[in-house]
Formats: structure tokens, C-alpha cells, sequence
């Protein structure tokens, strides 16, 4: 059997850098413990070869002594651990990888500037969590296409607006959101996603609302604000009655 090793096999950079900081630590470490919060990296080997060497891994701050020194491991972590290790006067080692790193700058600033952050990742990995945490745990995570979307808010339920559609395709799959910056925008993302024709996006609320000719607005809470994503095999000249006639469909609807 010939066995080939791929010319980028092993560590990405990320995880070289953060395995390289953490062994220098501990090439030079003193008396006291160096302590990482979780796994370095994902490598029970390589992880047991630094726990060898003398790394402490704990899996939460409040176990941690004061004054100590702390690892962040490469996946990153959420703004507030280093607010608290800061406040317990730990002596941080940041191996955080520099492109998560560029991630977490991104987020903040957005969220910061009241946009609403969507991360597509599994809802459990460390960097996932490590990312979130850059915007106050208030990022929509989804795992899949298929998971965008609560199937209900407080106010809008999807089961009960099925319940009532008589229509043949529209409305046959809902994605409904709470607070959203356009449905537009995500109605775009989905139909380039190839979402089913007649695909519904609902929200309560709207941060910044997309229109023609690039108008932007705010749309409060207590309405339900939508947008339905369908793909009309239809003369382009004769596109814009479907807003006129969707519209005239909904205040129908509600009436």
C-alpha cells in the first residue's frame, strides 16, 4: 500500500502558533500553574503531551485562582472572559488565532452598531461560542439552512398561520424571526440558497428595512413584517404588479 501525505496535512497556522505560545510558557514556567480554559486545541495527543509538561486545563474561570496565569486557547473566547480574568488579575496569554480574532473585531463593531449577526456554525463549538460572546450571546446561530427561522415568537405563530393558509404554495414554508435588520435581505439570501418558491419570512420587528430604490426604515414592534420570495416566470416589464398584487393580497387577507 502506498500511503501519500497531502502537501497541507497536519496543524493549520492558527494551531501551530497556539501549540508554539503555550509550549514556550511552559518551557519557562515557574512554581505556579499555567492554566487554559478547555482544551488548547482539538488533539486529546497532542492536548495530553502539554498537560504532561505541566498545563492545567479547567473548564470554567470561577476555578481558577486569581493571579494566575491563563491560556486562551486558539478557537477564542467571549469578551466577558477576558473582562473577568482581567478583574481576578490574571497574567492572559492570548493564542487566539488571528482570523478568529478578525471575526470577533467584526462582530463587535456591527453589533455595536445595531445590526443583528447570523453565525452559520454548529451552536456548541468553542469558537462558535467564543464568537457569539462578542455580541452579548444575542447572534442568531444556525447549523443548517433548514434551521433559519423560529417556528414562532411570542406573537407570530407558524403553526397557526398554516393552519389558516388556503393558498397552493406561498406561505407552505415560514421562517420567523423576532427582530431581524430586513426580511429583504434574508429572503435574498435564501432564494440564492435555493429556498422553495413561496418561501414567507416574518418578523416583528425590522432594524433596517430594504425598499426600491435603496430606501431604508425602521419597522416597530407589534406588526408582522414579510417578504415572500418567488421566482414568476413572467415578463420583466410586468414584475412590479406582483408587489401591487401582493399587497392588495395580504390587506385581503387581514381584512
Amino acid at each position: 500500500m502506498e500511503v501519500r501525505i497531502a502537501d497541507n496535512a497536519g496543524f493549520c497556522f492558527g494551531v501551530k502558533r497556539a501549540m508554539k505560545m503555550a509550549w514556550d510558557e511552559l518551557e519557562n514556567k515557574s512554581e505556579n500553574n499555567i492554566y487554559s480554559l478547555g482544551p488548547l486545541i482539538h488533539n486529546k495527543q497532542a492536548v495530553d503531551r502539554y498537560k504532561e509538561k505541566g498545563l492545567v486545563e479547567m473548564d470554567n474561570l470561577e476555578s481558577i485562582p486569581s493571579e494566575s496565569k491563563l491560556i486562551i486557547r486558539s478557537h477564542g473566547v467571549a469578551e466577558k472572559v477576558y473582562t473577568e480574568s482581567k478583574a481576578k488579575n490574571m497574567e492572559i496569554v492570548d493564542t487566539t488565532c488571528p482570523f478568529v480574532k478578525k471575526i470577533h473585531d467584526i462582530v463587535k463593531d456591527f453589533s455595536d452598531r445595531g445590526y443583528k449577526i447570523i453565525i452559520v456554525g454548529n451552536p456548541n463549538h468553542p469558537e462558535i461560542i467564543g464568537i457569539n460572546g462578542w455580541c452579548n450571546n444575542e447572534a442568531i446561530v444556525i447549523n443548517k439552512l433548514e434551521e433559519i427561522g423560529k417556528q414562532e415568537t411570542e406573537y407570530i405563530k407558524a403553526d397557526k398561520i398554516a393552519e389558516n393558509l388556503n393558498t397552493k404554495y406561498i406561505g407552505k414554508n415560514l421562517y420567523v424571526f423576532h427582530e431581524v435588520q430586513s426580511t429583504n435581505n434574508i429572503a435574498k439570501f435564501l432564494s440564492a440558497n435555493g429556498i422553495a418558491d413561496g418561501s414567507v419570512i416574518i418578523s416583528e420587528k425590522q432594524t433596517a428595512a430594504r425598499g426600491r430604490s435603496g430606501k431604508v426604515w425602521n419597522s416597530p414592534l407589534g406588526g408582522a413584517w414579510l417578504s415572500i420570495v418567488l421566482n414568476p416566470h413572467v415578463d420583466h416589464s410586468k414584475l412590479p404588479l406582483i408587489t401591487l398584487a401582493t399587497g392588495v393580497a395580504v390587506a385581503k387577507t387581514l381584512e
